[in-house]
């Protein structure tokens, strides 16, 4: 799902959907990469339509009046609990006035007229604290930002655009399509269109070599001076840009021209020196969903040769984990899928000879078996695949098979080793004895390839996890759903939110709900904004992260009103800030919204995350439930480095935010406790931290906000944990080293020195608040069967849940359960049974390294699965019994 596509845009996403790309391979791959415009992009229409947001800033005291009513109508223990307003009355409380309205709206279309924009269309918000304008060209929108910031860029002449009001605190400008630069093929009419840039053929840096270029696209004043482009025939035009995020500074202490109260960033990269280069240009993708897949071709890319800083002790696997013979493995339930590549296979062919026969030798539970395997044991999906794959069967799941290797038998050397090998094993020894970097059998001196796990993807584990697909069964008694409640449970409308022109089919849930023995949908799912058209690519790439949202919510709460809510990437940031104006904007939206996706904390200004968190704690004041997935990779809730980094979405205090738990045999303290007896036997297995480490494809992710004030609610947990932790974050080398940073990127605060992460702890927003199962969910794309991991699962599993127990209150003449966190924590603190604790394993790992630093899971919560797994039938017992009451005027 993520493999590194190099279409680019303004901003890319982060998904992670561990998938099988047919039925038929049905083991776990994993790609690291992300990319949400693959070659594949669609060609957008340059002209639009772009949406350009203006935020009007509501009076200080109406904030403070309306979060401090937020919080009381979400509290159980509150008499004004489930008071929620309705579109009317929030409009009167946000108090914004007409002449407010009026004057934003007066600038925003003087401002555009300012760039000779046509075609517009204007929107007023309903609650009338944000204005829109919708423009049929990008460059208008870069335009605007030019002028309202005074930046000067060579060639460009930045309009005269008009200081704005000074109750309008934000301005957000969309992202550049993916071929806009593309299509201008002369350089005059390529550098009139900024920020666009002409690149002659011989040209590899993108400018001219006697040009100086300077410009920035921060808000700051910036010089370009050149001594101009030699006309060439022979060139291109290029171009990247993220969009604008405008505000409006305090004035400075000597007085210079007003625009300099005005600030335009472009939201690219984390730029921070406590990262490296690499990980900051791996910054620059914006957006990401949370989701893994992979495809066989991902299995034999080799990695770059990991750092000793970046790894835990213990045997590190070297170039060799790429099999030099051809050969990589994955686990299947009960099983190994050994995959081959023809293409190694006959490279191989010609050094040492076609091999007959192969012995594979691994090891589980401290036993060694031996399997023999013909070239007639390999198949692909079609004729002429360049990837065959053979399966080995009788494993047991859950428990790890580790020293796996490959011994190839040519022709004019061994023909008969069977017995051979169980001669071997009979002596607790391989079959098959190719250990270290020799690629010789030890036994017999046969060419061989020692192979390992394929995740992380840098620092691969000596081990692989045979698992099954997650069932229905599996699920509800994961999260304590008992059959005969669930056969009769109602459901909330419930939503998924998706970015990045995600598609699906509703044939896909369909095909998955009859699967699971459900009925087929009884209505259709509604749609909001764009829905894929006849003849676009529906594949894993386009569709993953979607379908996977999509079926788990229609299968674990199969009675719910389905809607698909889709936000432009030309719609102001073109996600959760657009995402949650639309929602606030509609009269009778879904009461839950799972969300997938995330997007690095420190990369907005604290104005942008300011007016955030106002319009996403509005949804809270009307009933609506808002959960998050944290991220799949560990500490860095983006991007696959072991720095420390929040999430703009899961970090805010409105917001449930969701990590991922996994099944293991290891999870004693799961056996342990009392309470947990009731759900099966103590040698069942429990759940645990979802990580690489432990033989899933990606890591729960786990972090404190740099931005937001730690909430009350969750105070008394997250300062025990700290209290009794004797390390946060913990070195989990075992090398007595400190090998990773422990400071966050910050450059909206702290410019490029980063942030202590230490005085956040007991200071700042935590996340997660909960966790559920996140791994080995099957998925549907085109018919096409995938196996799928990451939070990206756990969030709509969650949200499925939730809205399972809203229809339950709806139904008993409750209000909804609206925002949950104020209920969740109070009720974990009175009834933590309710919750099943998730106390093994640790997120010092990404999809692609295994990190020095972590956090490790505990008793109570961590920032590893927060306070546990929510249990349905023990929360549907203690639903908060407030009868509703009618909200005041």
């Amino acid at each position: 799902q993520r493999a590194r596509a190099t279409a680019v845009i303004a901003w890319r996403a982060r998904a992670r959907d561990s998938s099988t790309m047919a039925a038929s391979w049905v083991g776990r791959l994993c790609i690291v990469g992300c990319g949400v415009f693959a070659a594949w992009a669609r060609e957008v229409d340059q002209q639009g339509p772009y949406k350009i947001g203006a935020f009007i800033r509501p009076p200080a005291k109406t904030v403070q009046e309306l979060t401090k009513r937020a919080l009381e109508v979400s509290n159980p223990e509150s008499s004004s609990y489930g008071a929620y307003y309705d579109q009317q009355q929030l409009a009167e409380a946000v108090g914004v006035t007409k002449a407010d309205v009026d004057a934003a709206s007066a600038w925003l279309r003087d401002a555009i007229g300012k760039v000779n924009a046509t075609d517009l269309s204007h929107h007023v918000a309903s609650h009338g604290d944000s204005v829109s304008i919708t423009v049929r060209d990008f460059y208008t929108t870069y335009a605007l930002g030019v002028g309202l910031a005074g930046v000067a860029v060579k060639g460009f002449s930045a309009p005269d655009v008009p200081l704005p009001p000074a109750n309008l605190e934000l301005l957000v400008t969309p992202a550049m399509p993916p071929n806009y630069c593309n299509s201008f093929t002369h350089q005059q009419l390529c550098e009139r269109h900024q920020p666009c840039q002409w690149k002659l053929a011989h040209d590899h840096g993108g400018h001219h070599k006697d040009d100086k270029a300077s410009a920035q696209h921060d808000g700051k004043t910036a010089t370009n001076s050149s001594k101009g482009h030699h006309a060439k025939a022979n060139g291109t035009c290029t171009g990247d840009f993220d969009g604008w995020v405008c505000w409006p500074e305090n004035p400075p202490a000597v007085a210079v021209d007003e625009k300099t109260f005005w600030r335009c960033f472009e939201p690219r990269e984390l730029n921070d020196d406590t990262m490296s280069s690499e990980e900051r240009w791996r910054a620059k993708w914006r957006l990401r969903r949370r989701g893994k897949r992979v495809d066989h071709a991902a299995l034999f890319a080799r990695p770059r040769q990991p750092s000793a800083s970046s790894t835990k002790a213990g045997p590190t696997p070297r170039d060799n984990v790429y099999s030099n013979l051809g050969f990589r493995v994955s686990p299947e339930s009960r099983g190994l899928s050994l995959v081959l590549d023809t293409k190694a296979d006959a490279q191989t062919n010609n050094e040492t000879g076609r091999w007959k026969t192969i012995e594979v030798s691994y090891r589980q539970l401290g036993v060694f078996y031996t399997r023999v395997l013909s070239r007639s044991d390999f198949n692909g999906s079609a004729p002429g695949d360049e990837f065959l794959t053979a399966h080995i069967s009788g494993l047991i799941n859950l428990e790890p098979a580790d020293r796996i290797a490959v011994c190839v038998n040519g022709p004019g050397s061994i023909v008969e080793v069977t017995a051979s090998a169980a001669a071997a094993a009979a002596v607790g020894q391989p079959g098959c004895a190719c250990e270290g970097d020799q690629g010789v059998d030890k036994r017999l001196g046969r060419p061989c390839d020692a192979l390992y796990g394929f995740s992380p993807h840098q620092n691969p584990a000596t081990f692989v996890l045979p698992r099954n697909h997650q069932t229905l069964s599996a699920l509800l008694k994961d999260m304590d759903v008992p059959a005969g409640l669930f056969a009769d449970a109602r459901g909330a409308p419930l939503a998924v939110g998706e970015f990045a022109f995600q598609t699906f089919l509703e044939s896909d849930v369909n095909v998955i709900r009859k699967g699971y023995g459900l009925q087929e949908l009884s209505r259709g799912i509604s749609v909001v904004g764009r829905k894929a058209q006849p003849g676009e690519p529906d594949t894993f790439a386009t569709s993953g992260e979607g379908s996977l949202d999509l079926q788990i919510a229609a299968v674990l709460s199969p009675k719910s009103d389905l809607t698909w809510w889709s936000v432009s990437p030309y719609d102001m940031d073109g996600f959760i800030l657009a995402y949650a104006v639309q929602v606030n904007d509609a009269e009778d939206p879904p009461l839950v919204h799972s969300i997938s996706w995330g997007s690095p904390e420190a990369l907005y200004p604290p104005a942008m995350v300011e007016r955030l968190d106002y319009e996403l704690m509005k949804l809270a004041l009307r009933g609506i439930t808002l959960v998050g997935a944290s991220g799949d990779n560990g500490i860095s809730s983006i991007h696959p480095t072991c720095t420390f980094i929040s999430d703009i979405l899961s970090s805010s205090p409105w917001i449930t935010s969701v990590g991922a738990s996994m099944p293991s045999r290891s999870s004693a303290p799961y056996c342990v406790e009392p309470v947990a007896r009731e759900l099966g036997a103590c040698e069942e297995p429990g759940p645990i931290t979802c990580a690489t480490t432990a033989g899933a494809v990606v890591t729960s992710s786990g972090y404190w906000s740099i931005y937001r004030d730690q909430p009350k609610w969750q105070t008394a947990e997250v300062h025990s944990y700290v209290d009794r932790s004797e390390c946060v974050p913990c070195n989990l080398t075992g090398s007595g080293r400190v090998a990773t940073s422990t400071k966050t990127p910050c450059q909206h605060i702290n410019g490029k020195k980063g942030c202590d992460l230490e005085p956040l702890l007991k200071r700042t927003r935590a996340s997660p608040d909960v966790a559920a199962p996140g791994s080995s969910f099957p998925t549907f794309v085109n018919k096409t069967l995938g196996i799928l991991d990451g939070t990206s699962a756990s969030a709509p599993a969650f949200a499925a849940v939730i809205a399972m127990l809203s229809a339950e209150q709806l139904a008993s003449g409750r209000p909804s359960l609206g925002f949950l966190n104020p209920w969740l924590y109070g009720t974990y603190r009175k009834h933590p049974s309710a919750f099943t604790d998730v106390r093994v394993g640790d997120i010092g790992a990404t999809e692609e390294h295994q990190c020095a630093m972590g956090y490790k899971a505990a008793p109570g919560w961590d920032p590893a699965t927060g306070v546990g797994v929510p249990r349905f039938a023990a929360l549907r017992a203690l639903l908060p019994s407030a009868e509703p009451t009618r909200a005041e005027g």
